[in-house]
């Protein structure tokens, strides 16, 4: 009927009773048979907050992912990422909120080097990592959110390479009227983040270089 067309057009939980009765009036209308249809046409909200990820998106330590869900029918939100080329997925706990069709939640991940021995909390060797989130609700529709993150423990490198006569016995650059002029050449390299900035300190008067 149209009625029943109607009702599977409004969002929400409904009720159906059905009830049957024969030509000369007998009826199951004291024990209906009853059905409970939830409508849910509307997509889940995923909003994530990024704050806790270092604006470079650069982390040398744990590191958090956090934010909220809205939806009626939620039935789970998950993270992955690829770990030494193995898809890897874990299922983010979720609390409800004190608005309505609302959940917080949060997931953290540490670094491979780090002394924290909580289980829960994934650890992560140097590379590069792409996280998806997805939240999904119980009739089969989703919301996504990816970030990119370089995971960078390590120092870098410096290897310095001169022309200069180098005293070994008491560490000192030897200048001379030969050659008073020197030549300071060098080379850094890092794996990760790659090297932002080179720089030397005339301790003289203190001053920085680059």
């Amino acid at each position: 009927s149209s009625d029943v067309e109607n009702l599977f057009k409004s969002e929400g939980t409904h009720n159906l009773w059905f009830y049957t009765e024969d030509t000369i009036g007998n009826s199951n209308k004291d024990n209906p048979v009853k059905y409970t249809v939830n409508i849910d046409t509307a997509s889940p909200v995923l909003n994530v907050d990024y704050s806790d990820i270092n604006s470079n998106s650069i982390e040398s330590s744990k590191f958090t992912f956090k934010g909220t869900i809205v939806e009626a029918n939620l039935s789970k939100i998950q993270i992955s990422t690829k770990i030494n080329g193995e898809n890897r997925l874990w299922e983010i706990p979720t609390k409800k909120s004190a608005n309505a069709n609302e959940y917080t939640w949060e997931f953290s991940f540490d670094v491979e080097s780090s002394s924290d021995t909580n289980p829960s909390i994934p650890k992560l060797s140097d590379g590069n990592y792409e996280f998806n989130i997805e939240v999904n609700d119980k009739a089969g529709k989703k919301a996504t959110s990816q970030k990119s993150i370089i995971v960078d423990t390590k120092k870098p490198s410096l290897t310095v390479v001169s022309d200069f006569d180098y005293n070994l016995e008491d560490k000192k650059i030897i200048f001379s009227d030969e050659k008073p002029n020197h030549t300071i050449i060098g080379t850094s390299t890092d794996s990760g983040s790659g090297v932002a900035k080179v720089q030397y300190v005339i301790n003289q008067n203190n001053s920085v270089m680059e």
